[in-house]
């Protein structure tokens, strides 16, 4: 009978302690990302709200990008805060000899990580949305609904996402 990758080496402590470290990195870049996303958000409401919300036919996209970009900082903070969770009872587990084989699971799972690449669909609708915007406010695409291109945009994000979701899910199900 073949065990699993992650059942044979979840009982060694030092791989274990591997994985915390692995973990702590990349809880550091989803901390940069999480801070990007939000700066980049602050910075557009601050300097370029005016241009980007001023007329009807860019509105729908900027506020449509603002949404997107707001929700993609969401998303990788609460990747981050997710790792976090995982690292503290993975670090509590190994100081006091309990039982970490469900979070060591979950910590090692496709799924785990679906927020983090849920938060790349929707920076890249942001920016798909900024740059119609731009396009649109520039005069080189004029966009006569711009309602609908927001709406698809957004649209294709959220389809995106619930791809990936399956797919990361079916991966999970074969790996177990």
């Amino acid at each position: 009978m073949e065990v699993p990758m992650a059942a044979s080496l979840r009982s060694d402590p030092q791989v274990v302690r591997d994985y915390l470290g692995y973990l702590d990195k990349e809880m550091t870049i989803m901390g940069i990302l999480s801070a990007a996303a939000a700066g980049a958000l602050g910075l557009i409401l601050k300097e370029l709200r005016g241009p980007l919300l001023a007329s009807a036919a860019t509105r729908p996209l900027g506020a449509a990008g603002l949404l997107a970009l707001g929700a993609a900082a969401l998303l990788f903070y609460l990747q981050r805060s997710h790792m976090a969770w995982h690292y503290g009872r993975l670090a509590l587990g190994l100081c006091e000899r309990v039982e970490i084989d469900p979070v060591f699971e979950s910590a090692m799972s496709w799924s785990f990580w679906l927020r983090y690449r849920t938060g790349f669909v929707a920076g890249t609708a942001a920016g798909a949305c900024f740059a119609a915007a731009a396009l649109s406010h520039e005069g080189v695409i004029p966009f006569s609904h711009p309602n609908l291109v927001a709406s698809g945009l957004l649209l294709l994000a959220i389809l995106g996402a619930a791809l990936q979701w399956r797919v990361l899910a079916s991966r999970d199900d074969l790996r177990t």
